[in-house]
């Protein structure tokens, strides 16, 4: 069997699903592992709780006012004809 160099390959998946995915590689016997990066640069975890919390206040504050518009507001029925008379 032909040795060939070795190429670096990346894996973009789910966390959850990493385990499965190394497993099912190394199982076909395709690739070789030597090293699993652990941190990447620009893959840091962010804190995302006050962005969240903003656009969850920008839904209530839209609920609240489409709630009011549709009550000062008449359903339009689109199935109904509008007849203008003619003069």
């Amino acid at each position: 069997m032909a040795v060939l160099q070795m190429q670096r390959i990346s894996i973009c998946a789910l966390k959850h699903d990493r385990k499965a995915i190394l497993e099912k590689l190394q199982s076909m016997g395709m690739i070789e592992m030597h090293q699993v990066a652990q941190d990447e640069a620009g893959f840091e975890k962010m804190d995302t709780q006050s962005a969240k919390s903003s656009f969850e206040k920008r839904v209530q504050i839209t609920e609240n006012a489409l709630d009011v518009l549709n009550q000062y507001t008449p359903e339009k029925n689109p199935c109904s004809p509008v007849w203008k008379e003619m003069s």
